[in-house]
């Protein structure tokens, strides 16, 4: 009862709304929502809610907002993977990975062509346990990924499609040409460069612009190869016990995708939200540059929140019958930071709920100038 009356006087100071809580209860009965299951929180320039703000809940892919986090204040906005190419006297071509986790066809077929126009034939390729590809980390993976795409993919469509992409933003790049020139790849776990020449040095996006896809698509390869690079699930946690006095009683991710069985609070989310805005001031970017606009950007929201193109920023998530959305919506007074966490079998019903919610609570919004960034996994 204490979270019901917090939620109606909250409601009632902060929206126009008549009647807070028969407009909750009437979209929870609508969307035939377990009210117990139902977690909402808000917090900034227009204050504060709760309900059900204490209840363990599972983040799913909102765990990625965690990871940001972490991500952009010990790495900082800028920092850049370094993936270096070296040769030998038998036109091998050797490749020291740096655990890039945006490291793709279009990143390999640009390096390679780059050799190739210095007048170095490449014949084998050679990786390290480091070397990461098409969201594979495993090296087996990798070697697989690798000999479909340079051998059996050498005359499909994926390669037409690829080099239309290059074509599009003005690449002289001949795929095919590229494709018929290696004879063989090979995994090596420790490369020594000490006689080899180094040709090529592949640096990738600044980490925030990585990040944002990451967001946008919700990509668990990405989050999970960032959070397992500052030193996963123990390292985390710690983390965050540290940085805002988080208990691993109300929150810890086992993962930085969400995958698994995290788990948090709305509350705590909220802090999270907060210190992350804080970094971002810190590093002179803008929330929309690491976290997905509602309808402006493709992705997971693409066709959700349109009442809020341009005025929002928000990630979503859905794992085992939870969905979640999390975010921050622009006022004229400031940010107003939300999240909610709804368990229901039929997904569909519980986005619709979300929408539904978030179009009746924030009826005055303050937009943003913003167009969606083409991201291309090459940085010239």
């Amino acid at each position: 009862m204490k979270n019901i009356l917090i939620f109606i006087a909250a409601f009632a100071a902060y929206t126009s709304l008549a009647s807070a809580n028969q407009d909750w209860n009437t979209l929870t009965d609508k969307y035939n929502l377990k009210k117990s299951g139902q977690t909402f929180c808000t917090k900034g320039a227009l204050g504060h809610l709760q309900l059900n703000g204490r209840k363990r809940v599972r983040p799913a892919s909102i765990s990625k907002l965690f990871t940001t986090l972490w991500a952009i204040e010990k790495l900082n906005k800028d920092y850049k993977f370094k993936t270096n190419f070296y040769i030998d006297d038998n036109k091998t071509l050797y490749v020291l990975g740096s655990k890039d986790p945006f490291f793709v066809t279009e990143s390999i077929l640009y390096v390679l062509d780059r050799i190739l126009n210095d007048s170095i034939n490449i014949k084998k390729i050679v990786f390290d346990k480091n070397f990461y590809f098409n969201w594979k980390s495993e090296p087996e993976d990798v070697l697989n990924k690798l000999k479909s795409y340079f051998v059996i993919r050498s005359k499909d469509k994926e390669v037409k499609k690829v080099q239309k992409l290059f074509n599009e933003r003005g690449f002289d790049i001949k795929i095919s040409e590229i494709l018929n020139s290696i004879e063989s790849i090979q995994f090596q776990s420790k490369i020594n460069t000490k006689y080899l020449q180094k040709v090529f040095t592949f640096n990738s996006h600044p980490l925030y612009k990585i990040i944002k896809q990451m967001n946008k698509y919700s990509n668990n390869f990405i989050a999970d190869i960032i959070f397992n690079n500052l030193g996963g699930e123990k390292a985390f946690n710690i983390y965050l016990n540290k940085k805002l006095n988080i208990s691993n009683k109300t929150t810890y991710l086992y993962t930085g995708s969400g995958l698994g069985d995290n788990y948090t609070t709305c509350f705590d989310t909220i802090r999270v939200l907060e210190e992350l805005i804080n970094q971002v001031n810190k590093q002179s970017i803008h929330p929309y540059d690491i976290i997905a606009v509602p309808t402006s950007d493709n992705g997971t929201l693409k066709n959700r929140l349109s009442h809020f193109e341009k005025s929002m920023v928000a990630k979503t998530g859905t794992l085992n019958g939870t969905v979640t959305l999390g975010g921050l919506v622009f006022t004229d007074k400031g940010y107003q930071f939300f999240t909610l966490f709804n368990e229901i079998n039929f997904l569909s019903k519980g986005r619709s709920f979300q929408d539904e919610f978030l179009n009746n609570y924030f009826l005055s919004t303050s937009h943003f100038d913003y167009e969606e960034e083409d991201y291309f996994p090459v940085v010239l």
